[in-house]
């Protein structure tokens, strides 16, 4: 079967005269940038900036809440219950949905199309291997989320470069429709919004959901549930690569510094939040970059701040006067975002592929002020970190977030993560001990006491560590074992403001209030990971490797 027959769209029900005409009044298929920002200001669905940039306002207040479509919403999420192998242990994060729920919700969706007098379609991949890519359609009624849908996602490549055996015979279907609310009640659904994984059907349904982050993770997610069954490692991280053609992997959750840590002048861009890890090594799963702009500075990250700059570029709920962004105003909200690919940074990798890594970091915003700001992890401590994924949640990321929280996210991405936890955490060990690659845990949280007492380590600092790291020179370096965490500090690193902020007792007032603030968040490790796992054998050995109050 040809690319062609897998994208055609009546195999959706999709009324056949939408889409065969590609003009204004029909179908708009792979539209390019400018037409699609002429389009959507013409529709009125965002603004121009002096610069170029469209700039969208997803922001609902309404009885559900305020804030509504500035993050993600989980309470809005559901996955079709008859897909093998889904981990439905904890419905809150994947709630079940039966069958034929979820074909009266895609057939109102369907109608809702035909019922167009035009729509957007782009033809996109997902995973730059061919060999474990799939062919990927973004369907939308706005010209705005196909913007997002190009910068977002990969190109597929021509017709006459893919051999037989390329590019999976399945495609993915993503259908966003931000102005289609659903009847809750008839639904029961808990907004009169959702967005549907029928992973078995290969399609996900975004209805009445105006943040683009949502049809994003859904897609994240289905990659999640379907490539640990081909042995690859999909991973919510971020991963560049040096002159030396070693490759680096910095997992973490929203707001601890991903993408800044991974868009590095000095490295070649691989992807700044989804990558997978195959049998011959890294590939980006996507084409773009997702940054979080609050707050954003063109001094401390130039490359995303001349990346918002070009035209094409998509903003979402930043302030806008007069055709000038102010990054620092969160009235809107705490997660405005920028969405542009990754052409758009210096030094973007041109086959979004790459050998095995040599280092990995796992970040956390910690702000409880106690994590190291750099700390060596063995492989048992870095299977036990992996599926805790300490970091502290940070405002905006998800509604009603509005202060930073002690937040556990096991492997650094919980609610995108399909399958059982365990299963993710085995295929880290497998891929660790095959390339050898070092694992650190890397606080760009607090220094000095907790949040509010202390502050934010600087992101020159964690940029120097993360470079001594890529460098080989922590390697024999002084080290500690810290007495309640457990694993190896590193006490001496070049180019950093001040070496005290290796050892985080020494930067407190209070060296007992350090130690009791380190005893309570090893006892929230301890409480969270038998909560978690105790159901789990294997899994529950790995608690020797974790943090222990004295």
């Amino acid at each position: 079967m040809s690319i062609h027959e897998l994208l055609d769209l009546e195999r959706l029900g999709i009324n056949k005269d939408v889409v065969i005409n590609l003009g204004l009044t029909r179908g708009i298929e792979n539209l390019h940038f400018s037409k699609l920002v002429t389009e959507a200001i013409r529709r009125g669905e965002g603004e121009l900036s002096r610069k170029g940039t469209l700039l969208i306002n997803t922001r609902v207040d309404d009885l559900y809440g305020e804030q509504r479509h500035t993050g993600r919403t989980p309470v809005a999420r559901y996955i079709v219950k008859d897909a093998p192998g889904v981990d439905f242990s904890n419905s809150r994060l994947n709630q079940p949905m039966d069958r034929e729920r979820a074909d009266m919700i895609y057939k109102e969706i369907i109608d809702h199309i035909n019922g167009k007098k035009e729509i957007f379609v782009a033809n996109r991949m997902l995973g730059a291997d061919l060999h474990n890519a799939f062919p990927f359609q973004f369907i939308t009624s706005h010209a705005s989320r196909a913007l997002f849908a190009l910068n977002q996602f990969r190109d597929l490549p021509p017709l006459d470069m893919i051999l037989p055996g390329q590019i999976a015979q399945d495609a993915v279907t993503v259908i966003v429709l931000p102005d289609l609310n659903l009847d809750a009640e008839k639904y029961d659904l808990q907004q009169d919004g959702a967005v549907i994984l029928d992973l078995n059907r290969r399609i996900i349904l975004v209805a009445g959901m105006k943040y683009c982050g949502e049809p994003k993770k859904g897609v994240f997610t289905f990659l999640n549930y379907i490539y640990p069954t081909m042995g690859i490692f999909p991973m919510h991280c971020g991963a560049n690569i040096g002159d030396d053609r070693k490759s680096a992997v910095f997992f973490g959750l929203s707001g601890t510094g991903k993408t800044t840590l991974s868009s590095d002048p000095h490295r070649t861009m691989l992807g700044d939040d989804e990558i997978a890890w195959g049998e011959n090594g890294l590939f980006a799963m996507e084409g773009g970059c997702y940054a979080k702009l609050i707050r954003l500075d063109k001094n401390a990250e130039p490359d995303i701040y001349n990346a918002m700059k070009k035209f094409g570029a998509l903003a979402e709920n930043v302030v806008m006067t007069r055709g000038r962004f102010n990054y620092a105003d969160n009235s809107i909200t705490e997660n405005s975002r920028g969405s542009y690919p990754l052409k758009n940074l210096p030094n973007p990798s041109e086959t979004g592929m790459a050998n095995h890594p040599s280092k990995i970091f796992f970040l956390s915003a910690d702000a409880t002020g106690t994590l190291p700001p750099i700390s060596r992890l063995t492989t048992k401590q870095a299977m036990y970190h992996f599926l805790m994924g300490y970091t502290s949640k940070l405002a905006g990321t998800e509604v009603g977030v509005t202060e930073p929280q002690p937040f556990f996210s096991a492997c650094y991405g919980l609610p995108f993560m399909a399958r059982n936890l365990f299963e993710y955490a085995q295929l880290l060990e497998k891929k660790l001990k095959h390339s050898g690659a070092q694992v650190y845990l890397v606080s760009t949280g607090w220094s000095g006491g907790g949040y509010g007492v202390g502050s934010r380590i600087a992101i020159r600092d964690s940029r120097a560590i993360i470079s001594a790291a890529l460098n080989g020179d922590l390697e024999n370096a002084r080290h500690q074992v810290h007495e309640q965490f457990g694993f190896e500090m590193i006490l001496e690193c070049r180019g950093i403001s001040s070496q005290d902020i290796l050892k985080p007792w020494e930067t407190w007032e209070n060296v007992a209030a350090y130690r009791q603030a380190t005893n309570r968040l090893a006892r929230s490790f301890q409480g969270k990971f038998a909560e978690t796992y105790k159901g789990n054998s294997a899994a529950m050995r790995l608690m020797e490797f974790g943090p222990r109050p004295l």
